[in-house]
């Protein structure tokens, strides 16, 4: 992946203002709110990198495939069952089982 974010280091501290209710919400989640804020940030940055990356690669390439968009689905998420669930949300209440589909027509990637 190219631009590779390393948190390792060192750090340097900052001021963020957040709503109450989201500060409530996160100290009910962890005692290391930096510590949480800070994967977050990195999670974002990693997933900003990668979406470049898959746009750089269909630019240069062309969309992908339904097959190879499932094929990805399949390793990223795990293997699916014959009612196409990867068993994601039985796991985490609330949330989707499968990722939405591409947006922009098959096989694009773009806003991810």
């Amino acid at each position: 992946m190219l631009g590779y974010v390393s948190l390792v280091a060192g750090t340097t501290r900052i001021t963020v203002t957040l709503p109450t209710e989201l500060v409530a919400a996160l100290k009910e989640l962890t005692d290391d709110v930096s510590g949480y804020v800070a994967e977050a940030v990195a999670r974002e940055l990693r997933h900003r990198l990668v979406g470049a990356d898959l746009q750089r690669h269909q630019e240069e390439h062309g969309a992908f495939t339904a097959a190879e968009l499932a094929d990805a689905r399949s390793r990223i998420f795990g293997h699916r069952d014959a009612g196409g669930s990867a068993g994601r949300s039985s796991q985490w209440p609330g949330v989707c089982a499968s990722p939405p589909p591409p947006v922009g027509g098959e096989g694009t990637v773009s806003g991810v």
